[in-house]
């Protein structure tokens, strides 16, 4: 009848301590979450379709309380709007335990009817099959592809009923164009019969005359006409590019002469800016080609004109 001692028995449940704990924190996140989604979530008894729970997003889209949507049978609360769609989703989820993208027309407490996007799955709590849904509306992007839908139809009519006069357009146009194609190339025509008149004049004057004035006032008169004979060519290249009738020929070319003919031209403007302008063939180059002269001509002396342009001192070399 006398204490001599105490017998002590310890046990560590600190693991278990903390997977309660941590459960707890579990349930207590998944109850928040569940709370505050913004996406309506209801969960659902099987297969007798009792609302078990729902959030507060599930509220604010149909506008019955939690009291008035709790213990309810899913299709009492009238919200399913096209018969048929409850059945033929509840058939979906049955047979392949998920729902996805489910897209049905569901009608609120007021009235106003929605267009709802479900997915739902199944799932397993406490032996009992029950339902978990995700609901979104996307009414406003509904009505918005309706709005589309119209807005095409009504340009299709409008396409349709134009047809013909934008047919009549183009007509009209290629009238245009052709008329315009032959007005360049006549014009180019007529400019060019009496410049070359002149042309050939000045270069009778430059092989005769021993005068240095005159033979440069001649080489001036060849020069600028050559210039204007040129610009003349582009004109008479557009109208032809538009017709599509551009040729380029296949003819022999003088390179040498061709490299004298596109400088030439050049070799004042080059002295007034004193820069030196040269050019050069070379030697792997053969001194006749196959081409097309006129085209050779006019690149290289585009490609000459805008060297001597940007050019501020030194030497342009072709």
């Amino acid at each position: 009848g006398r204490v001599i001692g105490v017998a002590t028995i310890l046990r560590d449940i600190s693991e278990r301590k903390r997977a309660e704990e941590a459960l707890r924190n579990s349930e207590a996140r998944a109850t928040t979450l569940f709370r505050i989604s913004p996406v309506g979530i209801v969960l659902i008894r099987l297969p007798e379709r009792v609302i078990v729970e729902v959030n507060d997003a599930w509220v604010d889209l149909f506008g019955y309380s939690r009291e008035e949507s709790v213990g309810k049978v899913i299709g009492q609360l009238g919200t399913w709007a096209v018969p048929g769609a409850l059945e033929e989703a509840t058939s979906q989820l049955l047979r392949t335990y998920t729902l996805r993208n489910f897209e049905a027309r569901f009608r609120a407490r007021s009235g106003k009817e929605l267009v709802i996007l479900i997915s739902a799955s199944l799932v397993e709590l406490g032996g009992v099959w029950h339902c978990l849904a995700n609901l979104w509306d996307t009414t406003p992007q509904a009505q918005a592809r309706a709005l589309l839908e119209g807005e095409q139809e009504r340009l299709a009519e409008l396409v349709a009923s134009r047809t013909a006069e934008l047919e009549a357009a183009r007509q009209d146009a290629e009238r245009l164009a052709q008329v315009k194609s032959e007005f360049l190339a006549n014009m180019s025509h007529e400019i060019r019969t009496p410049l070359n008149g002149v042309l050939g004049l000045a270069q009778l004057g430059w092989r005769q005359t021993t005068d240095p004035g005159a033979r440069e006032q001649f080489g001036l008169i060849l020069e600028s006409g050559k210039l204007l004979q040129g610009v003349i060519n582009d004109v008479l290249d557009f109208s032809k590019i538009e017709a599509g009738k551009l040729v380029i020929e296949s003819l022999p070319v003088d390179l040498d002469q061709l490299l004298v003919s596109s400088t030439l031209p050049f070799q004042d403007r080059a002295r007034e800016k004193s820069l030196r302008l040269v050019h050069r063939r070379d030697g792997d180059v053969p001194a006749w080609v196959m081409g097309d002269p006129v085209r050779l001509g006019q690149i290289l002396m585009n490609l000459l004109s805008n060297a001597v342009k940007f050019s501020v001192a030194g030497e342009i070399r072709v």
